[in-house]
């Protein structure tokens, strides 16, 4: 029964949060759900700009219009294009140079990815405002520039890509966690 009931509320989360339209705005990608608009962007930091930057997050959040949301997520991400250009970077060679390049070319594509900190932010409009949205995000870009901050809209594949990393991790963080309460002693099905 518990689990039944977890199921459910899980289920209804994912309605909540999947859109069900994905759509290329004028700035980037618009998800579309039913009665709201999410529009995605990455936020990043440049290196030496974390004092300044508390003072940028907190004119982006003075900013909102009554009525918007901001959801921030914070993951790691992987990076398949910092082997590449490593991998580019190198010298061809020949002989033994050219046997050890490729050796490190193919030790490297077997390795897993190296892991990059990205944060992603959705800016939640009603829907209809979804132009005032994204007038909002790159007056919003430019404003927070000063302080280190660059907030870059995603493109609908780029939305894609990070929906469907971030839904297939809530759910098997979801299905671990109801598993490991499954076997906490108690009856699975009760």
């Amino acid at each position: 029964m518990r689990d039944r009931r977890r199921g459910e509320a899980l289920r209804r989360t994912v309605e909540l949060v999947v859109p069900r339209r994905l759509r290329e705005g004028e700035g980037g990608a618009i998800l579309e759900l039913p009665g709201r608009r999410r529009l995605p962007a990455e936020l990043q930091l440049a290196e030496g700009a974390a004092e300044r930057a508390r003072e940028g997050v907190r004119i982006l959040l003075a900013g909102l219009h009554p009525g918007w949301a901001l959801r921030a997520v914070a993951m790691t991400w992987p990076d398949v294009s910092a082997r590449e250009r490593f991998l580019a970077g190198l010298p061809e060679g020949q002989g033994a140079w050219r046997d050890l390049r490729e050796a490190l070319a193919l030790f490297l594509r077997a390795a897993p990815p190296p892991l990059v900190r990205r944060v992603l932010v959705e800016l939640d409009v009603p829907a209809g405002q979804e132009g005032e949205g994204e007038s909002w995000l790159a007056g919003m870009a430019a404003a927070l520039a000063p302080y280190g901050l660059r907030l870059r809209r995603l493109s609908a594949a780029e939305a894609e890509e990070w929906l469907r990393a971030f839904h297939q991790l809530s759910l098997s963080r979801w299905a671990r966690f109801a598993m490991e309460e499954s076997h906490d002693g108690g009856d699975p099905g009760g």
